[in-house]
């Protein structure tokens, strides 16, 4: 097989390959790092099971599917990586030329790349520098130099063969790096635009789209309540204090809801001065000491506002209304808690008020 016919099918081996690995950031969640492994691995050994070309140079890139994994993933990743082409090489090669490669070619390569591994870039927010390109292929290039000496082989011939694995591994290294940083980059795009689908660019809080996704979900499964949350005589307070105080107050209503509310509780803003809360669960007493809570968290949130009055508190209102049977219609559960919550606005404010179908109507008033 000639050299450039060798080296095309070891590109196409290792992009293929390499595509594939990127593809699982995505698709297999906790089984990727169980997944990689056996794909670097196995991309490896086919490159060590290329045909070597007869005569000139010979290129061996059996290292740098492991040192992609390092650069990716990290310590644990690659060294699990090195595996298959270790175990391959320990039962086909054998013998010291065969330990040689083994150590050159697989064991240093993975545990060096993973010295260079971010977790930013991992996660997706962050690119891997094309610096790492360069610099593995001259801890190649030394390596390789190294090995030469080590096995008694002429200087020129040890230098010319490494420095033209240095000129490959840094051009392949570069292709794959660049692979993946477009692949981040389009990771990243597709989570900015789901976030933003899904979130209120005022509050930060999940939009009403996004709750309701959640919603028909969860009361498929379970018994929901649901809570109307409004921010009494905020048409006043924006008048008074202009539309940037309002947005603010939007703001510091909806993070303190945020952090009152139970772990699998759910809030998203609704609309307006308006919030919406999901709490999986039917028990009273739990959504009574919960809105409760939110109530006073409310009164006591401080403003620096100039003219200020004496006395002057922001709070909310509350409406309820809590699923009596499973596969509840959503859409009538919060017409049912609206209800409630203008029968708090109307009976006073700073209170809430469970819907009527319950059989009886909880009261609170805040001190």
């Amino acid at each position: 097989m000639s050299g450039f016919l060798f080296l095309l099918t070891n590109a196409c081996t290792l992009l293929t390959f390499s595509y594939l690995m990127l593809k699982l950031h995505s698709r297999l969640g906790s089984f990727e790092r169980v997944a990689v492994p056996l794909l670097a691995g196995a991309a490896s050994v086919l490159l060590i099971l290329q045909p070597l070309p007869y005569g000139g140079v010979v290129f061996d890139l059996r290292s740098l599917p492991l040192i992609m994994a390092g650069l990716y993933y990290g310590y644990p990743v690659s060294m699990l990586s090195a595996i298959l082409p270790l175990t391959y090489s320990y039962i086909v090669e054998g013998g010291f030329s065969g330990a040689m490669a083994t150590v050159q070619d697989i064991i240093i390569p993975s545990i060096i790349s993973s010295f260079f591994h971010s977790r930013l870039e991992h996660s997706g927010y962050s690119i891997i520098s094309l610096h790492r390109s360069w610099q593995m292929a001259l801890v190649m290039l030394t390596i390789h130099l190294i090995g030469g000496w080590f096995m008694g082989h002429p200087w020129i011939t040890s230098l010319h063969s490494a420095i033209w694995m240095f000129v490959i591994s840094y051009i392949f290294l570069t292709i794959l790096i660049l692979i993946n940083n477009e692949e981040n980059r389009a990771w990243l795009m597709q989570r900015s635009l789901q976030l933003k689908a899904n979130q209120d660019s005022l509050t930060r809080l999940p939009n009403l789209r996004s709750f309701m996704e959640i919603a028909e979900r969860t009361i498929q499964r379970e018994r929901i309540a649901i809570l109307m949350v409004d921010i009494d005589n905020f048409k006043h307070f924006n008048d008074r204090w202009g539309h940037l105080e309002g947005d603010r107050l939007l703001r510091e209503v909806g993070q303190r809801l945020m952090q009152r509310i139970g772990e699998r509780d759910y809030i998203a803003r609704y609309g307006g001065e308006e919030f919406i809360i999901l709490s999986p669960t039917d028990d009273l007493r739990y959504l009574c000491e919960l809105s409760r809570q939110l109530c006073d968290d409310i009164t006591h949130l401080s403003l620096d506002l100039p003219e200020l009055p004496n006395g002057f508190k922001i709070s909310i209102s509350i409406g309820l209304s809590v699923c009596t049977h499973l596969n509840e219609s959503l859409r009538q559960l919060i017409a049912e808690a609206d209800e409630a919550l203008y029968e708090s606005k109307n009976t006073g404010k700073n209170r809430y008020t469970f819907h009527h179908k319950l059989g009886s109507v909880n009261l609170h008033r805040a001190k």
